[in-house]
Order: structure tokens, then C-alpha cells, then sequence
């Protein structure tokens, strides 16, 4: 996680992020409770800095598993304030009639 942390906070255009569950609280740098090492103060610090996030998350079925992907959109773009914080929470089962599905790609993709 430590490899990450200094990969994104050395990020100079963009980066891009699929997980099946994104917590924004993670803290990338263990042990410690100094929040500057957690996930969601990375990504904003260098959102505002300009680099662009490209994040995808499975959206889940709340009524089966609550991941909290809204909650993690909201945190991450600041409430849709940060432009440069893109959340696609994908696929959207009611729309899309399909119900038994999920990713559990995990990667990040960084400049």
C-alpha cells in the first residue's frame, strides 16, 4: 500500500482507479493515525493540484450488500465540487435489467 501512496502522491496528470469496494478512509501508510497517509486526502490533494481521477466502482445492490459507492463518490469529488474527480459507479442493475453481477478488477493506473 506504501508503494501506492508514493505513486499517487508523486501523480502529475492522471490516474486511474477500478476497485469492487473503494473505502476513502484507507489508510495507505500503516501504522498511524496522521490522516495525510489516508486515500480520500491523497486523491483530493492532487486533484487540486490538477491531476485527473478516473475512478470506477461496482455499484452495488444496497439491499443485498451495502459498499457505500455513493458515500465514496461524494467524499472523493468533494460533493461534486472537484472536477477533477470522476466516480462512475457501474453497472446500474435496474436500468440494465442485470442483477447477478460484479467486477472485482483492481487496478491503478498512474501517468
Amino acid at each position: 500500500m506504501e508503494h501506492i501512496m508514493h505513486a499517487l502522491n508523486n501523480a502529475k496528470e492522471e490516474v486511474y482507479i477500478a476497485d469492487w469496494w473503494l473505502c476513502p478512509e484507507l489508510y495507505l501508510k500503516r501504522p498511524t493515525d496522521d490522516t495525510q497517509y489516508r486515500l480520500d486526502k491523497i486523491i483530493i490533494k492532487k486533484a487540486r493540484e490538477g491531476v485527473k481521477f478516473y475512478i470506477l466502482l461496482y455499484k452495488e445492490i444496497t439491499f443485498f450488500l451495502n459498499l457505500m459507492t455513493a458515500r465514496t463518490r461524494q467524499i472523493l469529488t468533494e460533493y461534486g465540487v472537484n472536477q477533477n474527480v470522476k466516480v462512475l459507479r457501474h453497472p446500474d442493475h435496474f436500468f440494465d435489467g442485470v442483477f447477478m453481477w460484479t467486477h472485482h478488477e483492481k487496478f491503478v493506473i498512474i501517468d
